[in-house]
């Protein structure tokens, strides 16, 4: 048997290494006492005692480093977001900053106000192109006697439509094929659109590929479509991907009628055309070199434009 004097210094010490102060023997609240005899018994619950405190013991240290190690993981997958947002916000506020020194800065911000003033000017008088055209594409649509449109190319300005390009996948088989431009613009009806302007296209050539069509002067307003009409002797268009309105339109057009129309999925014409806005008259060389050299056109897809090049 263990003496009691040293079984009380092992006791001690070892309840010590795992914050325990107390000794075994303890007193509940019926007072009753419990406590570990020094004997088989007793020294067999002292150890199971301290084999579980240990295990105990270890299994928190544990869980402690593994939360400290998601912790650290964390951090550091977001450190280097973190540094490029600080390094951003760094370059960012000196970017800003006026490079030259008193009283020299005085020219770069009127510098500034000059851009500001030349950028609003610019929004104004870029005309835009609204849908693409492709090249290598050579899958046509038979939509004759269809008027056919894509909600996608809704105005965006009051203006005038000045230039159109269509995509041939096949030629027109006549000299005179007719292909009609109509304004269109959404009634009350659902899937429903009247006619407001339209205009037979001249100089149709029977060929395939890009044929663009200039100083066509349409009017119209924001909100509004352009669509076309193919008859059977037109030739067809490439097929291009896109969700394009159509409706059968055999009859000669009036103003103001009011057409149903379907929406074909899938599948949209290789055109597109250019809005100048209004008050621009196309025939002025002085804004047409104002507009070719100092601003662009704005491409609303980004894609084939036939107005990039000079005529």
């Amino acid at each position: 048997m263990i003496p009691t004097h040293i079984r009380n210094i092992i006791d001690w010490g070892m309840w010590k290494v795992y914050g325990q102060v107390e000794i075994l023997d303890k007193k509940t609240v019926d007072d009753i006492t419990l406590n570990a005899d020094n004997d088989a018994y007793g020294h067999m619950t002292f150890i199971l005692t301290i084999i579980f405190v240990c295990i105990a013991n270890l299994l928190l240290l544990n869980v402690l480093v593994a939360l400290f190690n998601k912790s650290f993981d964390d951090m550091k997958d977001k450190a280097n977001n973190s540094y490029a947002y600080q390094r951003f916000l760094l370059v960012n506020e000196y970017s800003r900053k006026i490079t030259c020194i008193p009283p020299l800065n005085l020219l770069q911000y009127l510098s500034l106000i000059l851009q500001r003033v030349l950028a609003c000017f610019q929004n104004k008088a870029n005309a835009i192109i609204y849908g693409p055209l492709v090249i290598n594409n050579k899958l046509c649509w038979t939509i004759h006697n269809m008027i056919s449109f894509n909600s996608k190319d809704q105005v965006k300005l009051d203006g005038i439509i000045n230039k159109v390009s269509i995509h041939f996948s096949t030629a027109p088989t006549v000299s005179k094929p007719e292909i009609c431009l109509f304004v269109m613009k959404a009634g009350i009806i659902t899937n429903e659109f009247d006619i407001v302007e339209y205009k037979p296209l001249e100089g149709i050539m029977q060929k395939t590929g890009i044929q663009t069509f200039t100083d066509l002067n349409m009017p119209i307003d924001k909100g509004q479509y352009l669509g076309i009409r193919f008859s059977f002797e037109a030739g067809s268009p490439i097929i291009l991907e896109g969700d394009q309105y159509c409706s059968y339109f055999d009859l000669r057009p009036h103003l103001g009628t009011k057409i149903p129309f379907t929406i074909c999925k899938n599948r949209r014409i290789a055109m597109n055309f250019q809005v100048l806005p209004r008050g621009c008259n196309s025939s002025s060389k002085l804004l047409q070199c104002y507009r070719c050299n100092y601003f662009p056109t704005i491409n609303e897809y980004q894609v084939l434009d036939p107005y990039g090049k000079k005529n």
